[in-house]
């Protein structure tokens, strides 16, 4: 099973790829952070996703849970002159 997609109020989609990385979509952009969530000590295929799943953590913000037990925060990062990009 793949991690469901979270969509907040400003149309801002949050992703979780099945190798274990986290992105945002909004607006034609697309972020991604890449490895994530580590490979499963299990071996390939176990177990098909890195990520378990995605929340939502506030405005701005998600948190991931890895198949490995660990929880990985993310928060958008407004760039210099920007309000509230999201951006990770």
């Amino acid at each position: 099973p793949h991690a469901p997609l979270l969509v907040d109020a400003a149309g801002t989609l949050a992703f979780a790829t099945i190798e274990g990385a986290l992105g945002v979509a909004h607006g034609g952009t697309v972020e991604t952070v890449p490895d994530v969530c580590p490979p499963s000590p299990h071996g390939a295929g176990h177990p098909p996703s890195l990520v378990a799943g995605l929340a939502p953590l506030g405005p701005g913000a998600f948190v991931a849970a890895c198949h490995d037990g660990s929880l990985v925060a993310v928060r958008a990062a407004a760039s210099t002159g920007e309000r509230s990009a999201p951006r990770l």
